[in-house]
């Protein structure tokens, strides 16, 4: 192998291999959130429940800040 990387022979297996890596990533081994993903899902929530007392803008603004 050279560079003891993977080589890929299409675009095809490119993808799915970084599908892979990166999926490999969000899972967590002991299958608990970490506590930066439930803040985020809290601040989410907070949005949207508050979303009848905000201006549409707003309300997108919060929700885009938080993903």
């Amino acid at each position: 192998m050279e560079y003891a990387l993977l080589r890929m022979q299409n675009s095809v297996e490119a993808w799915h291999q970084r599908w892979d890596t990166l999926c490999k990533k969000l899972a967590l081994s002991d299958g608990q959130q970490s506590r930066q993903v439930v803040a985020r899902e809290t601040r989410i929530q907070t949005v949207f429940n508050n979303r009848d007392q905000m201006p549409l803008m707003d309300f997108l603004r919060g929700i885009a800040h938080n993903i």
